[in-house]
């Protein structure tokens, strides 16, 4: 570049140096500012340096004084981010597990613009996220552009969806054949994408993990399914099919025990308790009634009951029953000697 097109553009470098290299604990002096644009091939005068604070100023920026024992420095104060936001972003970026380490780190440099160098070293040394799974990475990323592409275009999509197989890899489900949706949403629960479509000639909204989709390629429009998805709550709907997986749609009485009553206002938040006695209270729950359903009230304990409808009780009940059953038939195959005991049918 130029030496004289860098002088034209002195004012965005020392809006770059300001936003990068200062906050209200770090300033720069006039001859510090002037030594960093020097950097940068340009040369200025210490006066214009003032009159270029005071057009950032006039702009929207925010340049204040730092006074120091011997020295007067200048800070940049206004920024789109404060540090806790840029904490919550930063947390989001590597908390991602979709996102390798080089991508959420090249990611994340971006921001230092906007805090500053200072406070994204600090958020570095406080940021620490555990056991972070990577998977997927760049395919995930670029499935999730392809759906939002057919979404946004009113086009279909073909693609491959596979399971996992019990060493861990994925399988294709369908005996390998491509499937034809009309997409209608994306939408990201307990760190999965996930993409709610209806098949081909189907007017049932169905739910797919992006992580378990090979996009094959996109058909011309229009959608189909317009008229349901405009009934949908996509996001209520995907909270009650993946968290209860799919089934039967029912309104399920549970008696709970008070003590895990956070736990149930966490799966159903929006319930409303009616108050049973001094130790347990009662909740009216919308859930699609499956296997894994009656698997997470075991997971529960015998801190909560079906109360009604009595059909759904009897349903739990015969889980119950073929769980053991089956639990026996595994243990005397490996010559384990089962525990004798009936099943509490009252």
């Amino acid at each position: 570049m130029a030496r004289g097109t860098k002088q034209k553009l002195k004012l965005l470098y020392l809006l770059r140096i300001m936003m990068e290299q200062t906050d209200e604990t770090h300033g720069l002096t006039i001859d510090e500012a002037l030594e960093e644009l020097n950097k940068f091939g340009v040369t200025a005068q210490r006066k214009s340096i003032y009159k270029d604070f005071e057009a950032l100023t006039e702009y929207g920026f925010t340049i204040k004084k730092l006074r120091k024992v011997h020295a007067v420095s200048y800070y940049l104060s206004s920024r789109k981010f404060d540090i806790r936001e840029m904490q919550y972003l930063v947390e989001a970026i590597r908390g991602c597990r979709f996102l390798s380490e080089d991508h959420a780190h090249r990611m994340i440099e971006k921001f230092e613009g906007e805090v500053g160098a200072y406070a994204m070293e600090l958020i570095d040394r406080q940021v620490k996220v555990v056991n972070r799974v990577r998977e997927g990475g760049e395919r995930v990323l670029d499935t999730l552009g392809g759906v939002h592409a057919a979404i946004e275009g009113d086009r279909k999509l073909v693609f491959r969806y596979f399971s996992w197989g019990p060493d861990g890899r994925p399988v294709a489900r369908y005996d390998g054949a491509a499937v034809t949706v009309s997409p209608w949403a994306v939408i990201l629960h307990n760190e999965n994408y996930y993409m709610l479509a209806f098949p081909e000639n189907d007017t049932i909204l169905k739910t797919y993990r992006i992580d378990k989709m090979e996009i094959v390629g996109s058909e011309p429009g229009p959608r189909l399914g317009a008229e349901v998805y405009a009934t949908v709550d996509p996001v209520e709907y995907l909270n009650r099919s993946v968290n209860m997986f799919h089934g039967v749609q029912e309104t399920v009485t549970l008696v709970c025990d008070n003590e895990i009553s956070n736990v149930i206002f966490d799966l159903w938040p929006d319930t409303k308790p009616h108050k049973v006695d001094e130790d347990h209270f009662r909740v009216k729950v919308d859930v699609y009634v499956s296997d894994q359903f009656f698997a997470r009230l075991c997971g529960l304990g015998g801190h909560v009951r079906i109360k009604a409808p009595n059909d759904i009780r009897k349903q739990f009940i015969e889980f119950l029953k073929g769980t053991i059953h089956n639990q026996r038939i595994r243990r005397k195959s490996s010559g384990q000697t089962a525990p004798e005991g009936n099943v509490e049918t009252t």
